[in-house]
């Protein structure tokens, strides 16, 4: 009985495995195949938990966690019968899949919950998930860099835009995709055990080759969150602070060699530069003349519509906010809202989402739901803390610690509320940040487990 029970559970416990590791490649791909990666995992993940009779551990933060997931449906129940729209059909129409996309978050719980068992049961390991996220991204920075050479990639697909977008055209995504696991592909080469020597140049190499990558694509904040999680890696790893300098300085070459002689590049990012410099000038000086010289530079750096349309869409934002503070209207509410109420006022612009995850949290789920996630956070945070101090990670920079210290580095820059952003609850951002969620919080629960 039990070797035909082992016969069941070794090739479901290599599925399980094998759906892990590919998480960066099916990234990749459109939102069907993602959300059938999603209902996969689930279920053969369940099942295997069902069958192999795993513990089910219901820790602080999984609680706070199932308390925030059901708080999304609960908003959205409760604004069935308070939301008008332009009619009763749009009204039933649009509640409706707002209550239906509210109960399909639920995956992203499940999510969370089943890699921490996994990974307690020592199920699922990262070695691999690091190694294909390295494969995967480098895929993507080469075949930028061939498009920005030749005007094609290897597909012969054409740029899109004026931006290259490898593999997700017509999304110009490529330089966020290469940012999001830039910092778990860079760790994943200490664990192809290669010798010291050889790490020295092949790491700055990589980060300088993904670096590249990113640039080319002309996507301004991957970039610069890239070069942000080279600093913290310089923070926090002492043994690869003069590999970083040695990147960060040969990356400060290309970029300066590119702008020179790349005008759409350039556009791109000395304008980008020009509004934070006016700004802060403008407060400084005294001198009329220069002043209105200042004021006029930036207006005209305003006139460009993709420079403006953030702002005024953050703007908006509190906008909708303010409508109903305490608990908002729901997931996806904000797009609807807004075009109904705030896209008129000056200044406002609106979008599909805030762009930017705490403001669609607020603005969609109000202050309680903005206090939950903070909740998530502050434990995170305390959890790090504790693991920080008491396994002398900043000290001793084994395997672990350097697993450790990716996820570490990955989380911070992906919460760093400073920033443009996607949606939160969208299929492609929310499945990966749930999922970077997932591994952070299953690593510092299960921390003295063997996770490589």
């Amino acid at each position: 009985m039990k070797s035909k029970l082992n016969t069941q559970i070794i090739p479901l416990e290599k599925f399980v495995k094998l759906l892990f590791n590919s998480f960066p490649l099916i990234l990749m791909f459109h939102s069907f195949l993602l959300n059938l990666w999603v209902l996969t995992f689930i279920i053969s993940s369940a099942t295997l938990i069902f069958i192999k009779k795993l513990k089910i551990n219901f820790s602080t933060l999984n609680k706070i966690f199932i308390v925030f997931f059901t708080y999304i449906i609960l908003v959205a129940v409760l604004n069935i019968k308070t939301t008008y729209i332009n009619s009763w059909n749009d009204f039933v129409q649009f509640e409706s899949i707002n209550l239906y996309k509210s109960i399909l978050l639920i995956k992203f719980f499940l999510i969370v919950l089943i890699t921490n068992i996994l990974l307690q049961n020592s199920i699922i390991k990262f070695k691999g998930l690091f190694i294909c996220a390295l494969v995967t991204i480098s895929f993507v920075s080469f075949d930028v860099i061939f498009q920005y050479t030749f005007g094609v990639n290897i597909m012969g697909r054409e740029m899109w835009d004026g931006r290259n977008t490898s593999i997700f055209y017509p999304e110009a995504i490529a330089g966020t995709y290469i940012q999001k696991f830039s910092i778990i592909a860079i760790f994943a080469l200490y664990l192809l055990k290669v010798n010291y020597k050889k790490l020295k140049l092949l790491i700055p190499f990589i980060i300088i080759f993904l670096a590249t990558g990113i640039l080319l694509t002309h996507e301004r904040m991957p970039f610069l969150l890239f070069i942000f999680s080279c600093c913290l890696i310089f923070i926090f790893v002492r043994k690869m602070r003069t590999m970083i300098i040695s990147s960060l300085l040969l990356i400060g070459l290309i970029f300066s060699t590119l702008i020179k002689y790349d005008d759409s590049l350039r556009d791109k990012y000395v304008l980008f530069y020009l509004l934070g410099k006016n700004m802060i000038t403008l407060q400084e000086t005294t001198d009329k003349e220069l002043k209105n010289e200042l004021v006029k530079k930036r207006k005209k750096w305003l006139s460009n519509e993709s420079s403006t349309n953030h702002l005024n869409v953050l703007l908006s934002a509190f906008d909708v906010w303010k409508i109903k503070p305490l608990t908002a209207h729901g997931i996806k509410s904000y797009r609807t809202l807004c075009h109904k109420n705030i896209e008129d006022k000056q200044n406002r612009k609106c979008s599909t989402h805030p762009h930017n995850y705490y403001l669609e949290i607020l603005s969609e789920l109000g202050l309680i739901g903005i206090i939950l996630f903070t909740f998530i956070l502050i434990f995170l945070i305390k959890n790090f803390i504790e693991i920080f101090l008491k396994n002398k990670v900043y000290k001793k920079n084994n395997l672990e610690n350097l697993i450790f210290l990716s996820l570490l580095i990955s989380m911070i820059v992906s919460l760093w509320p400073i920033k443009i952003t996607g949606s939160i609850f969208t299929t492609w951002n929310g499945t990966y940040y749930w999922f970077l969620i997932s591994l952070y919080a299953s690593i510092q629960n299960n921390f003295k487990n063997k996770f490589i």
